[in-house]
């Protein structure tokens, strides 16, 4: 992590794969079984400690490449031809140092592609420290940054090419600022970000620390009005005002009978209210009907013999359950013929089936006699081919 602390002049953290690095894994434990499935060739010199990590992680050395699963490269002398050979003819992948040294400290086999050897990576040859960082972002920004060939200190000394920063406070910032003639670049953590995802590294102006703009909270004072009235919430407007008529009034008006004293028919609805509903009434001869003058149309109710006469096509009816049980039993006759029909085509095709089947059999029967008829013809042809010779012989011996 890069703290303002370590802008103090705190002992530089080793670079991974120096020497440095080496004497840093003196106190971990390695596990015997930690290398057991890698077999190395090695290219260049690699460092004794790093050789004895190897040899006590259970890894095996291997003379030849094609027979090895990693090609792991010294600190110095290393042949870029063997690296080349070794991922284009045997897909081997070939790492540094520092990838056994991250295989130590995980207690597991690191990933090979951060530890390739040859600077080809977004981030190759650049230092990176960080300040005003939070652990979270920090840690993904060191693991970005390593993972793409970068080297991430925790000290910010003239090593250093690229300060990452999150805000214009701290030390460390201030002494950045001081050296603002050299070759030193003050960013933020979004162009490492937008660098990945370009492909490739941004110009460092635009995403200088004293660019950013931080957001302002204004707290209200109690009891202050705020800028804008509260509105209150509008009273529902009758139904009336959206429809343009009372339509509780007109269904009102629908129901109780009114005098007709004025003037107008009642069949007839006034110009400002909408179409009634129609409403069928059972019909009754006119003889029955009466029509006061002056006063509400009544309709007198039917006599018994109405009565009768309106139930008795209802009395000849069959009863609701007969109805049921009769669907059911049609429903049960058409279920009986449709099983009926399928199981005539089951046997239709059964028969096809059997008829088919015989047909390739007596088939087979034909080729199989023909067979052996060609085969007897054949040996009858052998033994009177046998014979002429034979006789042809004997006339030739008698001569």
């Amino acid at each position: 992590m890069s703290t303002d602390e370590g802008a103090a002049g705190t002992v530089p953290e080793p670079v991974a794969g120096s020497s440095g690095a080496v004497t840093a894994l003196e106190g971990l434990q390695i596990r015997d079984d930690l290398f057991k499935s890698v077999k190395y060739f090695i290219t260049g010199t690699l460092a004794p400690k790093v050789s004895k990590l190897l040899e006590d992680g259970g890894a095996t050395v291997s003379k030849f490449m094609d027979f090895s699963t990693h090609v792991v490269c010294g600190a110095s002398g290393y042949d870029e031809n063997e690296i080349s050979q070794a991922a284009e003819l045997y897909e081997v992948p070939s790492v540094t140092e520092a990838w056994v040294l991250a295989s130590v400290r995980l207690g597991r086999l690191a990933s090979t592609k951060a530890y390739f050897p040859l600077k080809s990576a977004l981030f190759s040859n650049l230092t990176f420290a960080a300040t005003q960082l939070d652990n979270r972002d920090l840690k993904r920004l060191f693991a970005a940054v390593t993972f793409h060939g970068g080297t991430f200190r925790n000290v910010f000394d003239s090593r250093t090419t690229h300060l990452i920063s999150g805000s214009t406070k701290g030390p460390v910032y201030a002494k950045a600022v001081s050296l603002a003639g050299s070759s030193l670049a003050l960013v933020t953590p979004d162009w490492a970000i937008e660098s990945l995802r370009n492909n490739s590294l941004l110009p460092t102006d635009i995403y200088h620390p004293r660019l950013v703009i931080t957001p302002r909270i204004f707290k209200q004072a109690v009891g202050q009005r705020p800028a804008t009235p509260v509105q209150k919430p509008e009273p529902e407007k009758p139904l009336a005002s959206i429809i343009g008529f009372d339509f509780e009034e007109n269904i009102a008006k629908t129901e109780v009978p009114t005098s007709g004293g004025n003037g107008k028919k009642e069949d007839e609805p006034p110009a400002n209210e909408p179409p009634k509903a129609t409403i069928v009434q059972q019909t009754v001869p006119q003889q029955q009907q009466q029509i006061v003058p002056g006063g509400p149309r009544l309709v007198r109710p039917p006599g018994p013999q109405q009565a009768q006469q309106i139930l008795q096509p209802n009395m000849n009816r069959p009863p609701l359950n007969q109805a049921i049980q009769q669907q059911q039993i049609q429903l049960q006759n058409q279920q009986q013929h449709m099983q009926q029909i399928q199981n005539q085509q089951q046997q239709q095709q059964q028969q096809q089936i059997q008829a088919q089947t015989i047909q390739i059999q007596n088939q087979q029967l034909q080729n199989q006699n023909q067979q052996q008829q060609q085969q007897s013809m054949q040996i009858i042809q052998q033994q009177q081919q046998q014979q002429q010779q034979q006789q042809q012989f004997q006339k030739i011996t008698m001569q």
